[in-house]
């Protein structure tokens, strides 16, 4: 079983749903008698304790994490031979996208949280080891906010060369964003006028899984 938003991949679709990832309901938990709840905070959990089920919290704070998580949940399904193969696979992704950023010039990126232009993401987000691991620097990354609120002069003070828009809907590789382009264009943000403003899936941009690796190679 799974939560409500749960759409990938495809499979996924076709389990029975427990209830919002935030807020799961104990009584349809308890009615599939599951061996084991996975989740990604600890506050998800509370209301399940009752249940008396293990419980593991998987939540990678950096690419590197994540291969780890892959082994660590063969692990605990009993599948370690194809999850360490993938593992491995991942982070040889990871090692060639390190030495390849290493021999770029730094970019500044500017990461837009959402269609609007209200939040950014800050240095203990995951996505700033993203876009560190890619050769860039997050022109939030010194905010102490996990989600720092923004305005159109806090950004172009920023100076980014790049601004990345997570959209629902939008492309799993970074794609040209027209929509957020004309916008920052408008207001005045050097890096629209080459048209350095781009969007990828806020589901792969967000979830810190393997496609969030397959995405930044």
């Amino acid at each position: 079983a799974t939560v409500n938003a749960s759409d990938f991949p495809p499979e996924a679709r076709t389990l029975p749903r427990i209830g919002d990832g935030l807020t799961p309901d104990p009584e349809k938990i308890a009615a599939l008698k599951p061996d084991l709840i996975i989740g990604w905070l600890p506050d998800q959990t509370i209301s399940l304790d009752s249940l008396n089920i293990p419980v593991f919290i998987s939540s990678p704070q950096t690419l590197a994490d994540i291969p780890d998580s892959v082994e660590t949940f063969g692990v605990l399904l009993g599948t370690s031979g194809t999850a360490r193969n993938r593992a491995d696979a991942l982070r040889k992704k990871l090692d060639s996208l390190s030495n390849r950023a290493s021999q770029r010039p730094l970019v500044r990126v500017f990461i837009q949280a959402g269609a609007e232009p209200e939040y950014s993401l800050g240095g203990d987000h995951i996505l700033s080891d993203v876009i560190g691991l890619c050769g860039g620097v997050n022109v939030f990354g010194e905010s102490s906010a996990l989600a720092p609120k923004i305005s159109i002069e806090s950004v172009i003070a920023a100076k980014p060369d790049l601004i990345l828009v997570g959209k629902v809907g939008a492309p799993a590789a970074p794609a040209a964003d027209t929509q957020s382009l004309a916008y920052w264009k408008v207001a005045g943000l050097p890096a629209a006028r080459p048209g350095h403003v781009f969007m990828i899936d806020a589901d792969v941009l967000y979830r810190p899984g393997p496609r969030l690796i397959d995405a930044a190679t």
